[in-house]
C-alpha cells in the first residue's frame, strides 16, 4: 500500500505535537517496513502486526502464537477442504508450492517463503496461518469454520482471496487496549481507521471509529463515521477534520 505524500506530512505533523500514531496490519514487521521508512517519524511508531498476533512498543514484544494443536486444527481444515496454505512464524514465510494464488500473495508481502511442508514446520506453533483460494470458497469456507473452531481460533477474510487464523488472544483492538495501558491514552482518546474485516475490533475499541470509504460491510456498519475511499486521500481528509 502506498501512503500519499500529503497524508506522511500530516501524520509528520501529528507526532511532532506528540499525539501517538499506532500502524497495525496483518503483515510481519518486515511487510510494514517500508511503509514505517515512509512515513519517517521520529518518534518510535508502536506496531501491530499479524491483526495483533504480535506487539511491539518501547522494546517489549507481546507474542500471542498459535500453539502447535491449533496450528495442526487449522492444517487439516485446509486438507480437508483441499486449500492452499501460507504459514508465518515471526519474519519467516512458508509456502508448500508455487500456484497462481501464492504467487498474487508473494507480491503483496515481497517476503521470500522457504517451500515445505505444514506438518513440519508449526511444532513451535505459528504466528498465523492463511487458506490462498477464490472469493466463494474462502467465503464458505470462513462460515463453517467459525462454527468448527471459531471459539478456539479467531477466523477472519483479508480481501477477496485470504482467508487468517490466528490465536483467539490475538486481535488488532486487543493489541490497540494494551497500548492504551502503556501509554496512558484513554480509549476516548482513539481513533482508529480500517477497511478490512480485520480491523473490525479495533474498531470497536476505539473512541472514534473511522470506516474508509471502500470498506467492506461490515466495517461501514460498525464504523461511527464513514471518511473518503483509499484512492480520495481519506486519511488525511479526516484526520483534518478532526486535528
Amino acid at each position: 500500500k502506498i501512503v500519499p505524500f500529503e497524508t506522511i506530512q500530516l501524520l509528520q505533523k501529528l507526532a511532532r505535537q506528540g499525539i501517538t500514531i499506532v500502524l497495525a496490519s496483518g503483515r510481519p514487521e518486515a511487510g510494514v517496513k517500508k511503509i514505517i521508512e515512509e512515513l519517517g517519524i521520529e518518534s518510535e511508531i508502536p506496531l501491530i502486526l499479524f491483526n495483533g498476533a504480535e506487539v511491539k512498543m518501547r522494546g517489549i514484544t507481546k507474542d500471542y502464537s498459535l500453539s502447535e494443536q491449533e496450528c495442526n486444527e487449522v492444517i487439516k481444515a485446509a486438507r480437508k477442504r483441499k486449500s492452499e496454505l501460507a504459514i508465518w512464524q515471526k519474519d519467516k514465510f512458508f509456502l508448500e508450492k508455487q500456484t497462481l494464488f501464492s504467487q498474487e500473495y508473494l507480491q503483496i508481502n515481497g517476503v521470500k517463503p522457504a517451500y515445505v511442508k505444514a506438518e513440519e514446520v508449526v511444532q513451535g506453533g505459528a504466528s498465523k496461518i492463511l487458506f490462498l483460494g477464490n472469493k466463494a470458497n474462502l467465503k464458505k469456507w470462513q462460515d463453517e469454520l467459525i462454527t468448527e473452531i471459531g471459539e478456539k481460533i479467531n477466523v477472519h477474510r483479508s480481501g477477496e482471496k485470504l482467508l487468517e487464523f490466528v490465536s483467539k488472544a490475538a486481535s488488532k483492538g486487543a493489541a490497540l487496549e494494551w497500548i492504551c495501558s502503556q501509554t496512558g491514552v484513554r480509549q476516548c482518546e482513539t481513533i482508529a481507521i480500517g477497511d478490512g474485516e480485520n480491523d473490525l475490533s479495533m474498531i470497536r475499541y476505539a473512541g472514534l471509529s473511522v470506516a474508509m470509504g471502500n470498506a467492506c460491510e461490515e466495517v461501514l456498519h460498525a464504523a461511527d463515521v464513514i471518511t473518503l475511499r483509499n484512492d480520495q486521500n481519506g486519511v488525511k481528509a479526516i484526520l483534518e477534520k478532526y486535528f
